[in-house]
């Protein structure tokens, strides 16, 4: 690197770091915790750098080409847009650019502890510890370090959630981030919109002339989104086109190192096939080996409420806020999408990270001791 390349570094450093330990005042999380957080992330995305240059790999990508040319504002062109405002009229180099994005995934691991923090008040302390490390899955903190979309993705769930659970609930927050979500990625927008448009139709207190104005919002947001779909999708939005794009995606994806063919798989199969493996058992190599320590932690932070339930013969059902008609609408549609399009575990690591935070705070929910819930909406 040159000498000015490194002062700019350092700069971005700074100025990222300080801005981070003042949004954690903000999200109520303690210094020690975010500093460790965003130094553990900054490690791992410096170490990336020559990584993604040598192997010519996605990041790199929006790096270089984002010099080049204006691009659209949805999807790919978003990120490319917002990187050349760094790469191309600040003259930021590789690592400088990388260290924005870093601060995006930081912010967002930020927001996920804090959210963390109130839904784990009435659980047990083998779930408290669970629920810690998933903040530091070394794969979780790579994937959201880097310039991309899932950044941004990562970013705006978490947003979407904090602010739903609020007592009174963020809603420039939350439209604010569910609409740029649905820029970068508009299909699991789509979802991301009918998840909220049901939660606000069905579970939400507010005086009738507000949740009039915001059902007119999120429907003209979700009128806007699906319309956009449409015009990407350009061959009609039926059943048998979604089959065919699934199965196309499917296909593409069957290449790599960590392709496997999912055709004769079921539909549980193909579930616990993106969100939990590779597992040790099957991991070819080392990247497969450190993603299958981090599907190991999920695995047990998933399904441990279920287990504790079974052994206490106790049956439990989750009281049905808006939070959780939103989770559950956004996780499963989500989760089953990508399960049936995805044959690639090293590509379902990146994009998981947008259904992560949803599921991961379900579990949370079922966890808890008792009924009693820290916010109610």
């Amino acid at each position: 690197m040159y000498i000015f390349e490194i002062v700019r570094v350092i700069f971005v450093f700074i100025i990222t770091f300080f801005l981070l330990l003042k949004l954690s005042k903000n999200f109520n999380v303690s210094k020690n915790r975010a500093s460790l957080i965003f130094l553990l992330h900054t490690a791992i995305c410096l170490l990336y750098v020559p990584l993604t240059i040598s192997g010519q790999k996605d990041p790199y990508g929006y790096f270089t080409y984002s010099q080049i040319n204006i691009y659209p504002f949805w999807g790919t062109g978003f990120v490319m847009n917002f990187t050349s405002i760094f790469s191309k009229y600040l003259d930021f180099g590789i690592y400088s650019c990388f260290l924005v994005f870093n601060f995006i995934g930081t912010t967002g691991l930020i927001i996920l502890e804090s959210i963390r923090k109130k839904l784990v008040v009435n659980s047990d302390k083998i779930m408290k510890t669970l629920s810690a490390a998933v903040l530091f899955l070394p794969t979780l903190h790579l994937n959201t370090s880097a310039p991309g979309k899932d950044v941004f993705c990562f970013l705006c769930i978490n947003l979407v959630i904090y602010s739903l659970l609020q007592p009174r609930i963020k809603f420039f927050t939350l439209i604010t981030s569910a609409l740029i979500f649905s820029i970068v990625r508009p299909y699991i927008g789509m979802i991301l919109m009918m998840g909220l448009a049901i939660a606000f139709l069905n579970k939400i207190s507010l005086p009738k002339y507000y949740l009039l104005i915001i059902r007119i919002m999120m429907f003209i947001l979700l009128f806007f989104v699906a319309r956009q779909g449409l015009k990407i999708l350009e061959g009609g939005y039926d059943y048998q086109t979604i089959i065919g794009i699934m199965e196309y995606n499917r296909t593409v994806t069957e290449v790599g190192n960590n392709a496997i063919d999912t055709s004769s798989y079921n539909i549980p199969l193909k579930l616990f096939t993106y969100m939990f493996r590779p597992l040790f058992f099957d991991a070819r190599g080392l990247f497969p080996l450190l993603l299958s320590f981090d599907n190991l932690v999920l695995l047990l932070t998933f399904s441990y409420p279920f287990l504790r339930l079974m052994y206490q013969l106790k049956f439990r059902t989750l009281k049905l806020n808006a939070t959780n008609y939103f989770l559950i609408i956004y996780s499963s549609l989500s989760w089953f999408f990508y399960a049936q399009s995805t044959s690639n575990l090293g590509l379902a690591a990146r994009h998981k990270i947008m259904i992560l935070p949803a599921i991961f705070c379900l579990s949370l929910f079922f966890s808890r001791k008792s009924e009693q819930l820290v916010y109610k909406n």
